[in-house]
């Protein structure tokens, strides 16, 4: 194929959603919308992860607004290739619980990039599960259902975490930090970007945020915040 009829290809896989590497291997699939959310007609859809087996060489994946409800179980708790080279997942406007994803998430140790929002998950759990996942820098969990206080350790966990998004999870109340634990401190939480906005939190979540010590931008706006506040640390 010459340079120019590959041009062509290039730019018509584009606007299907994939591009191509050097080496002419799907390197981003865009898959938004699908299987659009709430429609009946096309029902759910239960992920199985080999049929992703043909993209090794695979760094960006968008499966956001797909009625994704589950995962098909993988037998033998395989890891395949895909899933190991993968860097960005977007997963958002599903419908994927805390068990669909703790489940699912096992084997994608390189992922930068995860995007979760606007689905049904409502514990910190998750943010303990992803702890081993180092090379985390952006985390979504906007618009979702966690209530309470999250544990911060499992934040500072995440080394290289620069962008935390929490929006709009109506009952999540703060930060609990935990006593008596000396593997975390606030060297190790590294956020420069935290979203807190649309959420229940009370003047209270102020002392919790000197553990973030690289913060650059804070968003607490529509939250239960009143009068004055104490920024001194």
């Amino acid at each position: 194929m010459g340079r120019k009829e590959m041009g062509g290809w290039h730019r018509l896989l584009q606007v299907w959603g994939v591009r191509c590497n050097t080496r002419r291997r799907v390197s981003e699939l865009n898959l938004f919308g699908t299987r659009i959310r709430d429609d009946e007609d096309l029902g759910n859809w239960y992920l199985n992860l080999s049929d992703f087996q043909a993209f090794d060489d695979i760094k960006i994946l968008d499966l956001s607004d797909d009625n994704i409800t589950g995962f098909v179980e993988n037998k033998g708790n395989e890891t395949f290739s895909w899933q190991v080279s993968l860097e960005s997942l977007d997963l958002s406007w599903n419908h994927l619980s805390n068990n669909d994803i703790i489940s699912f998430l096992n084997g994608f140790y390189h992922l930068k990039n995860l995007n979760l929002s606007f689905n049904d998950l409502s514990n910190d759990h998750i943010i303990s599960v992803l702890s081993g996942f180092q090379h985390l820098t952006s985390l979504t969990l906007d618009g979702n259902k966690l209530e309470g206080s999250l544990n911060i350790s499992g934040i500072c966990a995440l080394s290289k975490l620069e962008r935390l998004d929490l929006n709009n999870n109506d009952n999540f109340s703060g930060f609990v930090v935990p006593q008596g634990n000396e593997r975390f401190s606030w060297q190790t939480c590294r956020p420069e970007v935290l979203a807190l906005s649309g959420n229940n939190l009370s003047n209270d979540i102020i002392s919790s945020l000197n553990w973030f010590q690289h913060l650059k931008f804070l968003d607490l706006s529509q939250n239960q915040l009143e009068g004055s506040l104490d920024i001194g640390g």
